[in-house]
């Protein structure tokens, strides 16, 4: 069973990889089954940001730790 979440627009937030405070854009989600999911101890589905500066892409979890 895929979780059902909704994704934010935009997150301001320093880049791990260029340092910069940065805007960092929804893009897409990438989806696990629940198998692997599991196993990893992540959800199903994870959202993905994309830096404005770099071009870096990182996972929402990774944005708001």
């Amino acid at each position: 069973m895929l979780e059902k979440t909704i994704p934010t627009k935009n997150i301001i937030c320093d880049c791990p990889s260029c340092g910069i405070q940065s805007t960092f854009k929804f893009i897409g989600e990438q989806k696990w089954s629940e198998a692997v999911a599991k196993k990893l101890g992540i959800p199903t589905i994870i959202h993905l940001y994309n830096c404005d500066t770099c071009r870096t892409t990182l996972t929402g979890t990774q944005l708001t730790r």
